[in-house]
């Protein structure tokens, strides 16, 4: 646990030492430790964290990338998270819950935008949609009980998911949509 009346210098070149002395795939834990610091300090070199963080390996940027969308969102609101969550989507890989987060945040809006939510949706499926029934489901019910939704779309994602999902996540979806 870091003080949090530590002089950021200290931390960050704390940091910048155990960095060099943990595998880049083991260093997630300083990642989040010095990211968590930095985020409640307000301080300004987070976003350079951050920047630097998407860019580390697998073990490091599929969660920073998640802390990073959501701190944007706090921090700046959900135009600012709109187009993060935008520059990131091309920057894999991504994990699910990336994806899951960035719908929450558009369902959190008084005035839900369906097209970015769809954007979001597809955008994971085309990620996840071969091996889970759960995002395809979430999808359909988006259009079917979004006020903007439509069912006929709602059928063609269902026809879609039948076609991608493979094995056991294909009979998932049959059974949870039945």
């Amino acid at each position: 646990m870091i003080r949090t009346n530590e002089p950021k210098e200290v931390v960050l070149k704390t940091f910048k030492r155990a960095r060099k002395r943990v595998l880049e795939k083991e260093s997630y834990p300083l990642w989040n430790v010095v990211l968590d610091f930095c985020t409640t300090c307000n301080f300004t070199e987070v976003e350079n964290l951050f920047e630097t963080g998407i860019m580390a390996c697998r073990e490091v940027c599929v969660p920073v990338k998640e802390i990073y969308l959501h701190w944007t969102y706090l921090k700046d609101g959900v135009k600012a998270a709109r187009h993060l969550y935008t520059r990131l989507q091309h920057l894999k890989p991504l994990s699910l819950q990336f994806y899951k987060l960035y719908v929450h945040l558009e369902k959190s809006q008084a005035n839900q935008k369906i097209k970015f939510l769809r954007t979001a949706y597809e955008d994971a499926v085309k990620e996840f949609g071969t091996c889970n029934a759960g995002i395809w489901i979430e999808y359909i019910k988006l259009e079917t009980e979004h006020p903007e939704g439509n069912a006929e779309s709602a059928a063609q994602i269902h026809f879609r998911a039948l076609r991608c999902l493979e094995g056991e996540e294909n009979e998932n979806l049959s059974h949870d949509t039945h």
